[in-house]
């Protein structure tokens, strides 16, 4: 916290000023209630408050909370607000005074002016590898907004962030953002879901005659169905063979999944805000024709409902059939996809109130986007890349070409450069992750190269850098092309994620769908980093508003970086510590070590630490929210959903 304070000193920022500061706790991250996650530490600074953003129960080990995680809130950005822009800022920095005097970062900021009036719209664009225009609009605010809203998702007096980001335009934005948030992620499907119906304003409306527009979707659970079908309440079984019955003959879309029914029922006292979820084969709701499965999560129920309430945005959910049955039988929890509709945006700056912001930021918080990985690949997928031409980064991925050429290169510090730095290997002790036996297994690929400062100036001081870059060089001149990643992701699993297989087979889970739709994607760490794109000569226009060449982007090493020779040995952390026990290190290095021990909290990297089944169940909360709801409802007097079609809400 004292390396905070001195930070706010340092910038002579007015103590008046409103100041939010999301940083990483390993107690208070991992804290269930939101009220643990924030303080105001600082009495000269009323205004700031300090939250710990929270992880979620997926990347615990053994699906308990107790159990943590490898989890790091590990972004380094800023957001500062003026009166004619809002400046973006994204670094490899941390608040720590040392770290911007005296290490070697990266930092990449841009202003954006403000808009005549607030618009919505942006924030939720959606930017796929299959769009290819050459005039396609920016996702910047959309990502921007999304992340933001994942940090503050439980924070209602922080909700404000969402209105403020509205008021700007982004359509300038010369790189794309690249965020990783904790989580087990699925691939969005969302394109494929052909929903009919939509919960709004109380009532389900079809979807086909009303126009509206498809933003996304949001992947979430059934609670309660267990407890409707089991032996106490169904039994013989009969509720149990209609649901299976219904599901065998409904519909399924591309993805293999079947539309269910959402239905607001204003009625259960247990929560005002409860949405029910039907199943049924002909929309029609004749007599026995449909089953109650159970409920949205409260959690999701109570931003869906105000929501959809307030004719802002409306709704539509898909299932997998085979997990609803698996779930019915005592198994995992049943996801359920919301597909949601668009309002008329340009409403929604006169008819929002201040409640009504903490739900739509809890909505953008969980709208898939791709993120780590997937992002990556969904930007840098726009493009037709010649991979002829290449001359550094990823290449031709067969094991072959590997073995004999590898086209990868790791770009990092030998031992001896480390230990020849202004201060020893003191400070690049907790800047540098790379284990003994990670180097050990890389060795004779001959992929090391030396990370040697550029500019010249900062030879000596230690790298605290995160940065990609692939290469291509035209064949008609001097020009190069490809892409430069920079920002606070590292070189892990746990900042881009690990690639899972769905436990439902994607061969009969998914039937005819790529089977990237039965993979999941497993992040440990909040992450954000920006991606600059000079795209390949006459594919399309220059979007990112970049030079010609992608050598006017400063790398800050040298380029091309030198191979490792025979005798070198890379910074990793066994190296750094056989050095520091040699030399013993002096008063000034020990006062350094001091200092950066809160610099940094270093991945996870030796291994992937896997989990057992990842497959989410109801928590204990959700039981007893479950059986509250289902207590007030009458199996024998199910309000089926009332389906009406209603003019264009857009």
């Amino acid at each position: 916290m004292h390396t905070l304070n001195r930070f706010l000193s340092y910038c002579g920022l007015p103590n008046h000023l409103p100041i939010t500061i999301a940083c990483h706790n390993a107690e208070k991250c991992w804290s269930a209630s939101s009220d643990k996650r924030t303080s105001t530490p600082y009495s000269d600074y009323p205004n700031l408050i300090l939250i710990h953003p929270p992880f979620p129960d997926s990347i615990a080990f053994g699906k308990e909370r107790k159990n943590r995680g490898v989890g790091c809130h590990h972004p380094k950005f800023f957001v500062l607000q003026r009166q004619d822009a809002i400046r973006i800022v994204v670094t490899s920095a941390n608040l720590v005074s040392r770290q911007w005097n005296r290490i070697t970062n990266t930092v990449w900021w841009q202003d954006f002016p403000c808009r005549n009036a607030p618009d919505y719209l942006p924030l939720f664009t959606r930017v796929s590898s299959n769009d290819r225009d050459e005039d396609s609009i920016s996702d910047f605010a959309a990502q921007l907004a999304g992340f933001m809203s994942s940090l503050v998702i439980d924070i209602p007096e922080q909700a404000y962030w969402i209105s403020e980001l509205a008021k700007y335009d982004y359509g300038g934005a010369v790189g794309h953002l690249i965020a990783s948030i904790p989580g087990l992620h699925m691939q969005d499907c969302s394109h494929a879901a052909k929903t009919e119906h939509c919960l709004t304003v109380n009532e389900v409306f079809s979807s086909q005659s009303s126009g509206t527009k498809l933003l996304g979707s949001v992947t979430t659970f059934v609670v309660g169905i267990s407890h409707r079908f089991r032996t106490a309440t169904d039994l013989n079984g009969s509720q149990l063979k209609t649901m299976a019955s219904l599901l065998g003959n409904c519909r399924q879309n591309a993805c293999g999944m079947t539309e269910v029914i959402l239905k607001r029922n204003t009625s259960i006292a247990a929560d005002i805000n409860a949405v029910g979820i039907f199943v049924t084969a002909s929309y029609e709701f004749s007599d026995g024709d449909y089953v109650q499965l159970g409920f949205l999560p409260k959690d999701i129920a109570k931003w869906v409902s105000p929501l959809s309430d307030a004719g802002f945005f409306s709704f539509s959910a898909c299932i997998f059939p085979k997990e609803a049955i698996a779930a019915a039988l005592g198994g995992s929890g049943t996801k359920v996809q919301l597909i949601l509709y668009g309002p008329n945006f340009s409403e929604i700056p006169n008819l929002i109130q201040p409640g009504q912001l903490a739900p739509l930021c809890s909505l953008l918080a969980h709208i898939q986007r791709c993120l780590g990985l997937w992002r990556l690949q969904e930007v840098l997928g726009r493009y037709r890349w010649p991979e002829s031409l290449e001359t550094d980064f990823w290449g031709c991925w067969t094991i072959n070409h590997e073995l004999k050429n590898a086209s990868i290169r790791i770009i990092f510090p030998t031992i001896e450069r480390v230990k020849n730095g202004t201060c020893g290997v003191a400070p690049s002790r907790f800047l540098l992750s790379l284990s003994e036996k990670t180097w050990q297994r890389l060795r004779n690929y001959k992929v090391f190269h030396d990370a040697i400062p550029h500019p010249g100036d900062r030879i000596g001081h230690p790298m605290h850098v995160k940065v990609a870059c692939r290469r291509f060089q035209s064949k008609t001149d001097t020009s190069s092309f490809g892409w430069v990643y920079c920002g606070s992701h590292n070189f892990s699993p746990a900042a881009w994620g690990h690639l899972m297989q769905h436990p439902f087979d994607a061969s009969k889970s998914f039937p005819a769908v790529n089977s990237s739709l039965g993979q999941r994607l497993h992040i440990c760490n909040y992450e954000l980093g920006v991606l600059f794109i000079v795209p390949p000569p006459g594919t399309c226009k220059n979007i990112d508003g970049l030079k010609s060449s992608l050598d006017v982007i400063d790398l800050p090493f040298v380029m091309p970086a030198p191979k490792y020779q025979h005798s070198d040995r890379p910074a990793t952390t066994q190296a750094m510590r056989e050095v520091a026990l040699l030399e013993r290190e002096s008063s000034l290095a020990s006062e350094v070590v001091e200092e950066m021990m809160n610099e940094e909290i270093p991945d996870e990297e030796e291994e992937i630490i896997e989990t057992a089944e990842f497959m989410a169940r109801e928590k204990e909360e959700e039981k007893i929210y479950a059986e509250m709801l289902w207590s007030q409802v009458e199996l024998t007097e199910c309000y089926p959903p009332l389906v009406i079609a209603i003019a264009n809400i857009s």
